[in-house]
Order: structure tokens, then C-alpha cells, then sequence
């Protein structure tokens, strides 16, 4: 028997209610799976039309600006429409859509809409899994006495996202994660659709071989040579045929064509690392600025680790020339979310590899090898860095209050001061 705990709040109380049938309301096994999609509109958009509403219903384009090389990280569907994509340099955006507004990601923001959206999911999903900021897997398998209508599921999840965070959101629902990813695309704006069980391979027949996650530009030019166009030419191909041409994965190609997809939903995966980096406007070589940017993402990373009770134990430096010649530089230390640790493990590892005069295209920093900084405490305390948490704790306070920018480190000045 499952106990379903239900929140406090009134809305979630009274839609959640309408769901549920009298009398027991234990799950049964079901050989059939139900796989929902949740991915959250133009996110970056949405999330800045909460701050600002002034920018509802106009051209709004996250990522870059007019003149920068960086690309773009959401669009609106209004800049859509000019032919504006996520992923595309902010210059081309510019010259699609000259009226675009632009506006540089807030992270922080982002992060924590996300995670309330997250909340409520597990709240009434008994799997949940984020598969990115603004997409989330849930397992309903089992539920259909709780849910015994899917579509009322998805408008009761719609309405409260819609409602209570101001977040749109598009559903699918499907026997498997794969079919589920590419129908909600269909769905797409603010929608809703499933895919009945049996009906997979009927569904992708029509569809673009593009449709399919894992088939890049490359390899649609080559299908295409071939003949191939839809994804239900290749759910009739002969298998020997598409080993011939693309060996293991053809046979691959074909499986996901005919809709069949074992990946489970996954509740909770640790995160590898946490990584932030920049593309310059002009190519950087002032050694003070680029510590400067160094020294701000070292604070936005070490702030996410605390946030999530993580340590890291390698640090990581990355570069990027002007010839697109990338390499990373790394060193391993005891596990710390510290700044003042980090920050000096960064700017080590910066001095040692970047030479006098050389410009950047790009630089960022990472940390990974995680682990949790929920620990005992230790025998012999180190007062230092015990009063530095002290500190930490409370500019983590004073930036959940007033923002991020609100304090900083003064090794990133430069960069703040240049935002400002």
C-alpha cells in the first residue's frame, strides 16, 4: 500500500483530489508503461517575463547581444517567427530579428524555477526524472487508479504550473521515453498529446528522419542519399541494408523508428560536475579581466555546490583560441566548495598555461569529481576554514534575498563592475 502525501496548499489539494477514486488507492502492476515529458516552454524566456511581464508577447532572445559571437540560448516565439533558433550566434539572431530583445541569462533564476517545478512533480509522480533544466521524465506506471485519465492528468500539472509559477508547458505521453521526447515537440506551444500504446511506430512513420534524437546533420545528409526521409522508411528497411551502411547502429535507427524504447525513468542521478564559461565579444588577452571572469564563475560554481551539499575535488581551467584550438588544464584537491580554495587552485593553473599576449576566444572553469559535503565533523578544527563557511553561509543568505550580484569577491570586480 502507498500513502499518497498531498501538500498543504489549497490548489493542489482540490485538483489533486478530483483524481483520486473512493476507496483504496494502492497501485497495481501493469505491464504497460506510462511515460510523461514535461518540457517547459521557451524557458530562459518565461522565466525573464516573470521578472519583467512588460516583455510578454515581444520578440525576446536570451543569450548574446547585437554584436556578441556567443549564440543563442532561448527564443521566444515571436522571435521564432523571424527565424530565430536556440544554439544559433547572436549576430545571425540580430540579423533575423533586428527588433529582438536581448538579454543575458540569469542562471540563478533559472535554477530556482526549475527546482520549485521539480518539487511539485515529485510531489504527484512517484519517478521523476530531470533530464535538464527545463525537461522532466515522470513514470506513471501503475497509477491509473490515481490518474485513470492521462489527459486530465496533464491539464491538472498544466494549470498549476501555468497558475501558481506563471511557467508554460508542453506534455507528451507515451509507453517510453524516446516516443514521449519527440511527440512533445508536437505539442509544442503550451500543449498536450499522447501516443496510445500500439500506436508508436504509426505515430513516427510520418515524421522527419531529424526527429529522431541521435541523428545529426551528418547522418540525415547520408540517409537522404540513400533514399531515406522519414522515419517510417526506416522501420521498413531491411536490416542488413542499414548494417551495411551504418553498421551497429542501423540496426538502432530501426528500433527507435518502430517506437521501441527499455531506458527507465531514473529518479536521481549525482551531477559529474558543475561548469561555467564565456564566449568574448572580441578576442580577450588582458590577464586582470580574464582572472576577473575566472574568479565570478569560481562564485557561481562554489554557490551551486553549497546549494546542493557537494564538494569538489577537481578544478578545471578551460581555453579557447581564436583558431577554435580548445584545451583544459586540471588539478585535483581535497574536496572543498570554498572559494578562496578553488579560486587559488584557478588561478594557478591559469598562470602556468596562459602566456603573455595570448588572446581568447573563450574561457571557463569546472568542477567535478563530486561528493558530498554532508560529513561528520572533523577531530581537529580548522578555525580558518570554519569561519570562511561562517562567511559563505551568509553571502549565500544575502544573495538568496537580494541577488547573486549583491556581494561578491573583489577578485571579481571587473567583471561586475562591467555588467553594472
Amino acid at each position: 500500500m502507498i500513502i499518497l502525501q498531498i501538500k498543504k496548499e489549497d490548489f493542489l489539494k482540490s485538483k489533486l483530489a478530483s483524481f483520486l477514486l473512493a476507496g483504496s488507492f494502492s497501485l497495481y502492476n501493469t505491464k504497460m508503461r506510462v511515460i510523461t515529458h514535461l518540457d517547459l516552454d521557451c524557458f530562459f524566456v518565461s522565466c525573464e517575463r516573470i521578472k519583467n511581464p512588460a516583455l510578454i508577447g515581444k520578440p525576446v532572445i536570451v543569450g548574446g547581444n547585437a554584436t556578441s559571437r556567443g549564440v543563442v540560448s532561448s527564443a521566444s516565439y515571436e522571435a521564432r517567427g523571424f527565424g530565430v533558433r536556440s544554439a544559433m550566434p547572436a549576430a545571425q539572431a540580430k540579423r533575423l530579428c533586428p527588433q529582438g530583445i536581448f538579454l543575458s541569462p540569469d542562471f540563478d533564476t533559472y535554477s530556482k524555477l526549475s527546482d520549485q517545478v521539480g518539487h511539485f512533480l515529485r510531489e504527484v509522480a512517484p519517478v521523476v526524472e530531470q533530464a535538464s533544466i527545463d525537461e522532466f521524465y515522470l513514470d506513471l506506471t501503475g497509477c491509473h487508479r490515481i490518474y485513470p485519465e492521462m489527459k486530465k492528468f496533464g491539464g491538472f500539472v498544466k494549470d498549476y504550473l501555468k497558475s501558481e509559477l506563471k511557467l508554460p508547458a508542453s506534455i507528451a505521453i507515451a509507453s517510453n521515453k524516446l516516443v514521449s521526447k519527440i511527440a512533445v515537440e508536437k505539442a509544442k506551444p503550451d500543449g498536450f498529446i499522447q501516443v496510445e500504446s500500439g500506436t508508436e511506430a504509426e505515430f513516427l512513420a510520418p515524421l522527419p528522419i531529424r526527429a529522431m534524437p541521435g541523428i545529426g546533420r551528418a547522418t540525415e545528409r547520408e540517409m537522404q542519399k540513400l533514399g531515406f526521409k522519414t522515419l517510417g522508411q526506416i522501420a521498413r528497411a531491411d536490416e542488413s541494408f542499414l548494417r551495411q551502411h551504418f553498421g551497429v547502429w542501423g540496426l538502432e535507427f530501426k528500433k527507435s523508428a518502430l517506437g521501441v524504447d527499455d531506458h527507465p525513468v531514473v529518479s536521481w542521478e549525482d551531477p559529474k560536475g558543475i561548469g561555467r564559461e564565456t564566449t568574448f565579444e572580441r578576442d580577450a588577452d588582458d590577464p586582470e579581466y580574464l582572472l576577473s571572469v575566472l574568479s565570478s564563475f569560481v562564485e557561481e560554481c562554489c554557490a551551486e555546490l553549497r546549494r546542493y551539499q557537494f564538494q569538489a575535488r577537481t578544478v578545471s581551467v578551460k581555453f579557447r583560441l581564436p583558431d577554435f584550438t580548445t584545451f583544459e588544464r586540471s588539478k585535483t584537491i581535497p574536496p572543498t566548495h570554498d572559494e578562496t580554495e578553488i579560486y587559488k587552485v584557478v588561478e594557478a593553473l591559469f598562470a602556468k598555461h596562459w602566456k603573455q599576449r595570448m588572446k581568447l576566444r573563450l574561457i571557463g572553469i569546472s568542477v567535478s569529481n563530486l561528493t558530498s559535503s554532508c560529513q561528520s565533523k572533523e577531530l581537529f578544527v580548522d578555525f580558518k576554514r570554519e569561519k570562511r563557511e561562517q562567511i559563505a553561509k551568509q553571502m549565500d543568505q544575502i544573495r538568496a534575498k537580494y541577488g547573486f550580484k549583491s556581494i561578491h569577491l573583489g577578485s571579481s570586480l571587473r567583471v561586475f563592475d562591467k555588467d553594472d
